[in-house]
């Protein structure tokens, strides 16, 4: 049960990495200029941290990061609109 568990942080940490320098290097921003692929990837998580609710582990850090990339989005959309 340790290597899961250990495994699982790994996981969500590197999807956190990822999101993070994707973020950080506006990988997403040239692509879509509304900042929908970054939202998407927000509420997949969340949505992820939902199914995996169980292990708290795993769960409760997908959806934080899920919330943390919705609220950047949505942070984004509305600087880029006003």
């Amino acid at each position: 049960m340790g290597v899961w568990v250990a495994l699982s942080v790994a996981v969500v940490l590197l999807l956190a990495a990822l999101a993070l320098v994707s973020v950080a290097t506006g990988l997403w921003s040239t692509h879509d200029k509304t900042g929908g692929s970054l939202l998407t990837l927000g509420i997949t998580l969340v949505a992820l941290g939902i199914v995996f609710a169980t292990d708290r582990l795993i769960g409760y850090p997908l959806i934080g990061v899920g919330v943390l990339l919705s609220v950047v989005s949505l942070y984004r959309r509305r600087r880029k609109a006003g």
